[in-house]
């Protein structure tokens, strides 16, 4: 998904904490790089699919709760439970790019009303 919808982090005070995210579960989250993500428990992270450049590629950011410099993701609101471990690399960013563009007007409203919240 091209339109990444990101607010500064430090203002978001409401968000799911590391101790409850689950393993394989898709959230909107707010990131740098994505506003989807695949919770990874072993890693504390999140599987997204990147945009740089004119590359497209799976990337893993940390969970906010991790703490500096790396942890960078808060995740706002749970969807799916995912098997993701039976797709390949190529699988994964297809339904990753496929489920944002299909949730671009949830995404949307979902940090139209985080903006008003601040």
């Amino acid at each position: 998904m091209e339109d990444n919808f990101y607010i500064n982090p430090d203002k978001i005070t409401e968000y799911i904490p590391l101790k409850e995210c689950i393993d394989s579960m898709l959230y909107i989250i707010n990131a740098r790089n994505s506003n989807l993500g695949i919770f990874n428990k072993k890693d504390s992270s999140f599987t997204i699919s990147r945009f740089k450049f004119s590359l497209n590629y799976l990337y893993e950011e940390d969970h906010w709760d991790t703490g500096e410099p790396n942890g960078t993701v808060k995740p706002l609101k749970a969807l799916d439970l995912i098997n993701f471990l039976e797709m390949n690399d190529e699988e994964k960013l297809k339904f990753l790019n496929k489920r944002a563009v299909q949730l671009k007007d949830e995404i949307k409203l979902l940090f139209s009303k985080e903006e008003h919240m601040l």
